[in-house]
């Protein structure tokens, strides 16, 4: 808000609301003295409307003065201006997620679409039938067809179930759309995992897709149907078939989990346990199929065509999938100040950026023993999808000297080569005791080169740093700065 300040005297000032005080007190007697006369009606009815027009001037006068003018101590006013509206940062890409509902059919083209506003699709310059791709939580991406919905907000974006469920994502997440760029050198050496689809500059050709049905699912449906085996033949007839009807086009993506339903609405759960692009070489499929990392997995992701061939593979095991904050009860006010502090840093550097802000360099966590201090960190760590490098207190320290400093040393480089990462360390109060209450030399050279390691960490190395302790005054008062 602009303020111009203008000062007058306490004099001035003063006599400045005596003189409006007498004058509206002169009106009201002259008003009085008019009623009392016997005058005629038509003169006594002229004067009254003139004395209240000017005790109107008076009064609005009286009443601009004071909502124009602040007065302070010692006679400064101060006169306020029209508060200016401030500009608000955000990114065009960064979304709402809203999730179709489980219960509805779908089919691969379904599955790939996502809908946005016509406002929206024209600030980011794309078009109905476009490919983007979706960036969701824990480094998860996926090509996405775009669709253009009236019912839409401008601010959201509707996602299919298995999609959703694929990126997880939950309802009112944020969501990230991004356009394919063509490589720009040494860009696609920075990226890994599903982030290295934004360097595609074309979306491949799939020539087969394979279909694995997940064990319990299918062992599920084969209870529920009378014990019976299922064949090949018949998950084909029954799920994929259905599935795949319409597929031209559509795009599908290795390690997606796809739920299935039959005609009458029986479910199957299948995972695509393989996908074979179109020029692929055979070292290249052998390496798509020793991938094991999810981490570090090179993505394989494209559209099928009509000549796309679907093969059914063997039962396999469910992959298990941290529960996340789900796994968390009763902590929502730490787990928000948590997504906020840590995980929007993490997943959305871009946003600090933009602001001018730097992001947060580090969070402590503390409490009693058993609150949930180590819980909320782990939970985080698998939301975000960030590499660990995890810090014990007791772990970190050596008899001999100098090893202690260059394993905390050997920590933040790991984390600055592997970001964007999270460095949890646990007991931080074992690891960085106050330095004047220290009993040897080994604990101030760590106390030192843990606050020498953290001032280094630059605001682009997407680097933060979460300590956890249940007695928060024994640690070090330059590390909690």
């Amino acid at each position: 808000m602009m303020i111009r300040q203008r000062v007058v005297s306490g004099a001035s000032l003063f006599s400045l609301l005596v003189l409006l005080s007498a004058s509206e007190q002169c009106v009201g007697n002259i008003f009085g003295r008019t009623h009392s006369a016997n005058l005629g009606w038509f003169k006594s009815q002229q004067l009254a409307q003139k004395q209240d027009s000017n005790q109107n001037v008076l009064l609005s006068a009286r009443d601009e003065l004071s909502t124009s003018i602040l007065t302070t101590r010692g006679g400064a006013i101060m006169e306020a201006e029209e508060e200016e509206v401030a500009e608000v940062l955000y990114l065009p890409g960064l979304l709402e997620t809203s999730i179709t509902m489980k219960n509805e059919a779908t089919t691969a083209a379904v599955d790939g679409e996502i809908s946005i506003s016509a406002s929206k699709a024209k600030e980011l310059g794309v078009s109905k039938g476009d490919i983007v791709v979706l960036i969701g939580r824990r480094r998860r991406a996926a090509y996405a067809r775009v669709s253009i919905a009236k019912k839409v907000s401008k601010s959201t974006c509707r996602i299919p179930y298995n999609l959703a469920k694929n990126l997880r994502l939950r309802n009112d997440d944020k969501v990230k759309l991004a356009v394919p760029e063509n490589d720009v050198e040494g860009d696609k050496d920075n990226r890994s995992g599903d982030l290295i689809m934004l360097t595609n500059e074309e979306t491949p050709t799939v020539n087969s897709v394979t279909f694995a049905p997940i064990e319990d699912s299918l062992r599920g449906l084969e209870n529920g149907e009378g014990g019976d085996e299922i064949s090949d033949d018949e998950i084909q007839s029954r799920f994929i078939d259905p599935y795949l009807e319409g597929k031209e086009g559509a795009l599908i993506k290795k390690g997606h989990i796809l739920l299935l339903r039959d005609e009458d609405g029986k479910q199957l759960e299948v995972v695509v346990s393989h996908v074979g692009l179109e020029g692929a070489s055979e070292e290249e499929e052998e390496e798509s199929l020793d991938d094991t990392d999810e981490e570090y997995e090179t993505p394989v992701s494209g559209l099928m065509t009509s000549t796309t061939e679907a093969i059914i593979g063997a039962s396999t095991p469910r992959v298990v999938v941290g529960m996340g904050y789900d796994s968390v009860g009763g902590c929502d006010k730490a787990i928000g100040l948590m997504r906020e502090l840590v995980e929007l840093p993490l997943r959305f550097p871009e946003l600090w950026t933009t602001a001018g802000v730097p992001p947060p360099k580090g969070v402590l966590l503390h409490g009693p023993p058993g609150c949930g201090k180590t819980l909320i960190a782990n939970a985080l760590v698998e939301e975000t999808g960030a590499h660990v490098v995890i810090i014990n207190g007791p772990e970190i320290m050596a008899r001999k000297g100098g090893e202690s400093e260059a394993n905390l040393r050997q920590a933040f480089e790991e984390a600055i080569e592997k970001a964007p990462s999270i460095v949890f360390m646990d007991e931080l109060d074992s690891i960085a005791p106050k330095r004047d209450q220290a009993q040897g030399e080994t604990e101030k050279r760590v106390v030192s080169q843990l606050l020498t390691l953290m001032d280094s960490l630059k605001a682009s190395s997407n680097v933060i740093v979460i300590g956890a302790t249940n007695r928060p005054n024994v640690i070090e008062s330059a590390l909690r700065r």
